[in-house]
């Protein structure tokens, strides 16, 4: 008998058709977040200017489930939606009505680390957690596996050059206009497969799948 877990999906794997969650943060938006004083307030030296700026897609699973429960004497069903990030595999919840989408970018999304099977487990799994700790929740369960769909988070990737002639990256939600956290800024080292210490040399930047907006 199979391990692979129970889900409702009509996709074979992450190589295909991604729907794209919209962005709402244009690119002078980005290089103007960027560029603010409290952008930097953690590091001890602001970097100079990026050396390029790019709008990149990194590949998540979204999973959406319905839950049961009763509530002050009814029966109760809520749809409770996550994200899985393809290259880490952290989720976390997900509202889906509160981000447009649109079609597949103009090129593909950045690499995934983690195949199709796995992130539907990781999928799985946050959301059976989710509904064993949510409140009011008594007798909560899934009612009926899990639909699965690939969707394509748009990240505006700054590349600054360090010393010694490394690159880094940092980032900007092109959804929400946020500096990206540590998990989402790991997810983009996996995903152009380097990091801070060994990142190709200055005028060498590894950026496979990258969709390049400033020529």
């Amino acid at each position: 008998m199979s391990s692979r877990p129970h889900v409702a999906s009509d996709l074979s794997g992450l190589a295909g058709s991604h729907r794209v969650l919209q962005q709402r943060i244009d690119r002078d938006t980005a290089a103007e977040r960027l560029s603010a004083p409290g952008f930097w307030k953690t590091l001890a030296r602001r970097p100079r200017q990026p050396l390029r700026l790019e709008l990149v897609y990194l590949p998540y699973r979204q999973a959406t489930a319905q839950v049961r429960y009763r509530e002050a004497g009814r029966d109760v069903q809520r749809t409770v939606s996550c994200l899985v990030c393809a290259n880490t595999g952290l989720a976390f919840r997900f509202d889906p009505t509160r981000v447009a989408l649109e079609d597949g970018p103009q090129g593909d999304p950045l690499s995934a680390r983690l195949d199709s099977d796995e992130l539907d487990r990781r999928a799985l799994d946050y959301l059976q957690r989710w509904t064993a700790s949510a409140r009011r929740a008594r007798g909560a369960r899934l009612d009926g596996p899990p639909a699965v769909e690939d969707r394509a988070y748009p990240i505006w990737l700054a590349i600054y050059e360090r010393r010694a002639g490394t690159l880094d990256v940092e980032g900007v939600d092109a959804i929400t206009g946020v500096r990206i956290g540590s998990a989402t800024r790991q997810a983009l080292l996996l995903a152009l497969a380097v990091t801070p210490a060994d990142a190709p040399a200055a005028g060498e930047p590894h950026m496979q799948g990258a969709h390049t907006t400033n020529g």
